[in-house]
């Protein structure tokens, strides 16, 4: 049980950080960018896509495909 008790207030850290840091973001320009490329069955795919923020040039997330 404590195990569980764990998770969520690490869930709950997370969550608080991740509100914070979108609303320091509010009212700029925000875009999702995509880099490299693999390909798989004749299709490409990007290697990362990220979340940005073109006011702060911040990466505010992002996602190695596979993640």
């Amino acid at each position: 049980m404590e195990d569980n008790i764990n998770f969520i207030s690490f869930y709950e850290e997370l969550s608080s950080y991740s509100y914070n840091n979108l609303l320091n973001h509010y009212g700029h320009d925000i875009c999702i960018v995509k880099y490299g490329t693999v390909e798989e069955n004749g299709k490409e795919y990007p290697l990362n896509v990220s979340l940005e923020c073109e006011d702060c040039n911040e990466v505010i997330d992002s996602y190695d495909r596979g993640d």
